[in-house]
């Protein structure tokens, strides 16, 4: 039997930040069952996450072949965030999965196309004219995998969408039909769509993307000799093959655009990272210019370099990248699924052979073999790391994102295992096997470490403080696993009011100052069943000065009910001064003099009044 190299994946990276840090593989799986004859040239599997779960969407039998898809029954299998598979179910006909995303309650919405049929439980969908594939989008429920809505996308055979764009509580679906491009917005409870852009144009819509105003960004391409600009005049070009990035405002009214002399129908993708910060990102076959930049073209016509560009939300380009092998030049990426945006990273994942040069003194040697790259770019442009795999046969793709982490799939070749790093798992021999792995990019700066302790009846949550923090961001939740966002602090403790009880999950993670995350930290408490941060019942009660030195003083205790009793504690819950007062004066001096600097908290409590304070000495 041949022995065909394994998939290596090596570190081949200089950290460039000193804050970050490095990227490191959380789990692979692969499904051996699922083992197809045919090569790694069509896709045949995506990919999405949610703060809690993954959803993989694997071709399981190939009925219909078609450029760039195949077609057939599709199997669904969900994994934890751990990599522990949860469940699966199948999509039965002559379907094909096109891209998936995962809404902040970890919903699944489904892009796809199905030929002659589509069967998922009882719900099914006939195609009689069979002249080509009609697209839709579907939500499956959190949990149950249920069908909530399916909406057909597009006006018949001659529509085909591309990618898939969430935003708030709206999908966003760039189209492409004989005659025009239309772009579709879909509110994601109902399934309702409405047309937001219509471009009068026979070229290619590749992606679509909108910031929080519900401005919306679409890169296409081979758009003819003209646009028309929804409403505005039309914009004349003297080239066939340009590609394009056209920004729309919520209302639909055209804002402004950009053209490339690429002379090649490239398909590229945007991501957008924040308001003011989009990425243009694909292969670059010939010699281009992006807002007055040249960017050479390959020395191999059509075996491509890639490129990387960030643009303001004006349309300037900031900063532009090209990815390029030093000998041969073998960077390739038509599939524009490979590029993802996390809070302050680019994370490309281009097919690559040769030695590949990133810039920045970044360069790997991956071999002649088919093999891929994992490469992150600060939000300035700079380089952070790369790394690469080594294989007989692999291929990445489609990339997905939940903000911080990176899921890749792919399909491999070899007589034994898939090794990633330390990661190793079994594959069926000469066959190629789906594999999915979950990478962790790393954040520039450190996840907070948690603490517990107990202030009286109170459940007191605190953190270390991080350097390069610009917050915090805390979540209280009644089910295991992290969090899709929280609320953001400046401070590095709360308070958890109730008696013993009900089982909670708080969960930390740091903001940095480039506006990236950390990881979550995350632990267990016992908690009321109703969970709140303790204010003050009587809101007269105020300590000062604070943060304090050698004294504090109460004011406002001839208000609250008496007998009185004021108490000061530590994070730990010890009492470290008491005072019960029959009939309490205005205002209460104490000397902290003899306290270490740290974090309290004052208590004043009578029979129904309770006030609870943190007090910071220094």
């Amino acid at each position: 039997m041949k022995n065909y190299t394994l998939l290596l994946l090596f570190v081949l990276t200089t950290i460039l930040s000193v804050n970050a840090q490095s990227p490191a593989w959380q789990w692979v799986q692969t499904d051996t069952a699922l083992n197809i004859s045919s090569g790694i040239g069509l896709r045949k599997e995506v990919s999405a996450a949610s703060g809690t779960q993954v959803l993989w969407a694997t071709m399981n039998k190939v009925n219909y072949s078609v450029n760039p898809y195949p077609y057939g029954d599709v199997k669904l299998t969900v994994f934890s965030q751990q990599g522990v598979k949860q469940a699966d179910t199948f999509i039965t006909g002559k379907v094909s999965i096109v891209d998936i995303k995962s809404d902040n309650f970890g919903n699944w919405y489904l892009l796809g196309a199905y030929y002659d049929s589509l069967q998922y439980g009882s719900f099914s969908k006939i195609n009689t004219t069979a002249n080509g594939p009609f697209y839709f989008v579907a939500r499956l429920d959190v949990g149950t995998l249920a069908l909530k809505w399916f909406t057909p996308i597009g006006v018949d055979y001659n529509t085909q969408a591309a990618s898939l764009f969430f935003r708030d509580h709206y999908l966003y679906v760039p189209t492409d039909s004989a005659l025009s491009n239309i772009i579709y917005k879909i509110e994601t409870g109902t399934g309702t769509q409405t047309t937001v852009v219509r471009q009068a144009q026979a070229g290619y819509v590749n992606s679509v993307v909108a910031d929080d105003g519900g401005n919306i960004y679409v890169a296409g391409s081979c758009p003819g000799f003209s646009i028309d600009t929804f409403g505005n005049q039309p914009i004349t070009i003297n080239n066939l093959y340009f590609t394009y990035i056209v920004r729309y405002r919520a209302n639909g009214t055209y804002d402004w655009s950009m053209f490339m002399n690429d002379f090649t129908c490239t398909s590229r993708r945007l991501n957008i990272a924040n308001n003011n910060t989009i990425y243009y990102t694909g292969p670059i076959h010939d010699t281009m210019s992006m807002d007055g930049n040249l960017i050479p073209k390959p020395t191999a016509f059509f075996n491509g370099n890639y490129l990387a560009a960030s643009l303001d939300s004006d349309g300037h380009v900031r900063w532009i990248r090209s990815v390029k092998d030093t000998v041969v030049t073998r960077v390739d990426m038509e599939n524009p699924f490979t590029a993802v945006a996390t809070d302050s990273q680019l994370v490309l994942v281009p097919s690559v052979h040769n030695y590949i040069d990133c810039g920045n003194g970044i360069v790997a040697n991956v071999g002649t073999q088919n093999a891929s790259a994992v490469i992150a770019y600060k939000y300035d442009g700079t380089p952070l790391w790369l790394r690469a795999t080594n294989a007989a046969l692999a291929s990445v793709q489609h990339a997905n994102t939940d903000g911080t982490n990176i899921f890749i799939t792919g399909m491999v070749r070899d007589d034994s295992a898939l090794i990633l790093d330390t990661l190793k798992v079994p594959l069926a021999p000469l066959s190629y096997n789906y594999y999915i792995a979950k990478l962790k990019t790393g954040s520039l700066c450190a996840a907070p470490v948690l603490h517990m302790g107990t202030v009286l009846s109170s459940i007191n949550v605190y953190w270390d403080t991080v350097a390069g923090a610009a917050s915090y961001e805390f979540a209280v939740t009644t089910s295991p696993g992290t969090p899709n966002f929280g609320t953001l602090t400046s401070a590095n403790t709360m308070l958890i009011n109730g008696n013993p009880g009900e089982h909670y999950y708080i969960c930390v993670r740091t903001r940095c100052k480039d506006g990236s995350y950390s990881d979550w930290s995350c632990d267990t408490v016992t908690a009321p069943v109703s969970v709140s941060t303790v204010q003050s019942n009587n809101t007269a009660i105020s300590i000062f000065p604070n943060p304090a030195t050698n004294r504090v003083s109460i004011s406002g205790l001839e208000k609250m009910h008496t007998p009185a009793t004021i108490k000061i504690l530590n994070v730990t819950g010890s009492v470290l001064y008491q005072k019960n007062m029959e009939h309490p004066a205005t205002e209460e001096t104490i000397n902290t003099a003899g306290f270490s600097r740290g974090i309290y908290y004052i208590e004043v409590s009578t029979g129904p009044d309770r006030s609870v304070q943190k007090l910071v000495l220094q």
